[in-house]
């Protein structure tokens, strides 16, 4: 999967050397690991879409809005660490890294809920993503027309 709004090199100026290897290192190594980083991005990135993605195509185009990349960046970042955290099994997720996840995650919420606009996203295309079905197999034994003679 591709990175759309964020790049491993943007986690690491957000977050320090020292915090982004701590994050990102699961082979006792104490060096970071992008490989970790880029999956911990890519999860973030599929949160905004599950949350964002009712009400706006995704992924979203934000090659021409620095506003709406921007914001879509910050919360991939805000996403991430938290993500990192969760998937080592750490229970010293900082204070803050959990208020900042929620607090993201709440404005997420309220994207969906139609209450914050993404000035710049493109509404979903008429499919918006969802799923449909389609009956397969014989036809019906019994229908609408041959029930009422029983």
């Amino acid at each position: 999967m591709a990175l759309y709004y964020t790049t491993t090199q943007d986690l690491v100026d957000h977050l320090g050397d020292k915090l982004y290897s701590r994050l990102t290192n699961r082979d006792g190594t104490g060096e970071g690991d992008d490989s970790i980083a880029e999956k911990l991005l890519i999860a973030a990135e599929s949160v905004i879409h599950r949350w964002i993605g009712s009400r706006y195509q995704c992924p979203v185009d934000v090659s021409s809005d620095t506003v709406l990349a921007q914001t879509l960046k910050t919360c991939a970042m805000d996403v991430a660490p938290f993500l990192g955290h969760a998937h080592a099994i750490r229970k010293d997720i900082p204070k803050n890294w959990e208020k900042v996840y929620r607090d993201t995650m709440a404005w997420l919420k309220a994207v969906s809920l139609g209450e914050v606009v993404l000035a710049g996203a493109m509404a979903p295309q008429a499919s918006g993503g969802s799923l449909t079905s389609e009956a397969v197999g014989p036809d019906r034994v019994i229908t609408s027309d041959t029930i009422e003679d029983l």
